[in-house]
């Protein structure tokens, strides 16, 4: 059995991201089977980000299975709410 943890920056992450009034968020770490652990929707677009607490943390097996056999939107690892502004193409709110 896979062990669903929450990453210790995913709640500021999240927080952060609400902010914006135009960014959508679904938290999906409980869905399992190395799904991303939230979907963020922008301007009609849905990204799948796995959050990791640091750079050197790294995916689990299930995670790559999943990422490997997704035919779908592509998955984002990221570490910080500056990151996930990157690839959506959102200015942080400072």
């Amino acid at each position: 059995m896979e062990i669903r943890r929450v990453d210790a920056n995913q709640l500021e992450i999240v927080h952060k991201l609400l902010r914006h009034w135009v960014i959508s968020v679904a938290d999906t770490h409980l869905v399992g089977g190395g799904f991303p652990d939230i979907v963020v929707g922008y301007a009609g677009v849905d990204y799948l980000v796995e959050l990791k607490s640091s750079k050197k943390a790294k995916l689990r097996k299930s995670q790559i299975k999943f990422r490997d056999t997704w035919k779908g939107a592509p998955i984002h690892r990221v570490d910080t709410y500056e990151d996930v502004c990157a690839i959506i193409g959102v200015r942080p709110i400072v």
